[in-house]
């Protein structure tokens, strides 16, 4: 079928300067008006803009890129795609750098280090102005410097969202945005301190010195302190257990916690999880045994996903989601590109978000233990809590072996009750 006059105008390449003939206007208040600069009229702005797309305009980035020395490309590297806060996060800083005349081109190293190398070597290769890397480096030592150095050295802006002090990039010439993880445990540890709760697991959270969760780990032992120092009443030897540190996703948290549930030690009143995604699956687990949240246990989240508000009982979150990072590091990164600003350090708080998941620990201290076909039965509690949801992907953090480690409080609670649980509870 031979094509019509107007599919060959359409075809026709048009330049920037036939725009602006055809506009009345200089090539230089085009290319302004085309890049959103604020120096042009609103009103001239649209007028560019829509005889650009009447005309099939398409700006020659290859052409600009050699002009400017600048492609107006900026590299996202995250860890993981299947944790929604890195997502989240990414169309975030794609709106933010749309909307300042800017392209992204972001990637996944899914935690792996060779892939991490490998995509370092791939944005070098498309003239990056800039690199966002949210999350901590997996490369270490002469390798990190290997891999990111000839970036640097290329002149690219480098900014990296810090989770913690692991795997930070180290120089002066790396901009940083450090989210303080530890103050974030430190709240919601607290919080959990404040409601007796003396037995608190932590779910998908490794102790280990070369861990990713260390800052977790320091926020605990904070949470601990503060509480020391101040004497509280009734201060118990508190508890803290980290098992389950392979829980990275739903499933594996559900598998977990079950496997934990049938052992028959003493299992915790209250639970931390290393992120929003675990605790869905912790939640399950704790449903399928007729234990409810927080009438049985409470549990506590991390990242403030948008889903966690709205359980049947909703999910106490440490947030990190308010702060819209991904805006934030694209302004900064951009505002560095264009005029040539010093590398900047800024540390930013998370918040506790306390909702319906948390309440005073169980009066006996604790949690009884039911069959499937009993909870089927039971006769639902002031504090019947969330109920099962769906298992669904991988979140963002790995694990290897199960540890504990625990720190003795003295000191009694005058107002606690400490009377022996009733014959049919059952320490699990």
């Amino acid at each position: 079928m031979p094509h019509s006059t107007a599919n060959r105008k359409a075809s026709k390449t048009i330049s920037m300067a036939e725009l602006a003939k055809r506009l009345s206007l200089s090539v230089g208040t085009v290319s302004q008006a085309l890049n959103a600069r604020t120096c042009v009229q609103e009103s001239t702005r649209q007028r560019v803009v829509a005889a650009a797309a009447e005309m099939g305009y398409v700006p020659n980035r290859q052409a600009a890129a050699l002009r400017q020395r600048k492609t107006r490309l900026i590299g996202l590297l995250v860890p993981t795609l299947s944790n929604p806060v890195y997502f989240e996060r990414v169309m975030s800083a794609q709106q933010a750098a749309y909307e300042l005349g800017y392209e992204i081109s972001f990637a996944s190293s899914e935690w792996r280090r060779d892939q991490e190398a490998s995509l370092c070597r791939h944005f070098l290769g498309l003239a990056i102005d800039a690199l966002i890397i949210d999350g901590h480096v997996g490369l270490r030592g002469d390798e990190a410097n290997g891999a990111f150095q000839p970036l640097i050295d290329r002149g690219v802006s480098i900014l990296q969202i810090a989770h913690g002090t692991r795997g930070v990039l180290a120089g002066t010439s790396v901009s940083r945005i450090s989210i303080d993880v530890a103050d974030g445990i430190c709240q919601a540890i607290s919080h959990l301190l404040e409601l007796n709760h003396r037995h608190i697991g932590l779910v998908g959270i490794q102790e280990d010195p070369e861990s990713v969760h260390m800052a977790q780990l320091q926020g605990v032992e904070s949470a601990i302190k503060k509480m020391k120092n101040a004497k509280s009443p009734n201060s118990d030897s508190v508890r803290i257990e980290c098992f389950a540190p392979q829980a990275v996703s739903m499933d594996s948290a559900y598998e977990a916690v079950t496997q934990r549930l049938r052992q028959d030690e003493p299992f915790p009143t209250a639970l931390q999880a290393v992120n929003d995604q675990v605790a869905l699956g912790v939640l399950k687990a704790l449903d399928d045994h007729g234990l409810s949240v927080p009438g049985d246990v409470s549990l506590v989240g991390f990242d403030n996903l948008k889903a966690s508000a709205f359980y049947h009982a909703s999910l106490t979150t440490v947030s990190q989601t308010h702060l819209d990072l991904g805006r934030h590091a694209i302004e900064t990164v951009i505002d560095r590109v264009e005029n040539q600003t010093a590398p900047k350090a800024v540390d930013v708080k998370l918040k506790l978000i306390v909702r319906e998941s948390t309440a005073e620990a169980p009066r006996a201290g604790v949690v009884r233990k039911r069959t499937r076909s009993q909870a089927g039965k039971r006769v639902p509690r002031s504090h019947r809590g969330i109920h099962a949801v769906p298992s669904g992907e991988p979140s963002d953090l790995s694990g290897d072996i199960p540890s504990d480690f625990s720190s003795d409080l003295s000191s009694k609670d005058a107002n606690a009750d400490t009377r022996d649980a009733p014959n049919d509870d059952v320490n699990v």
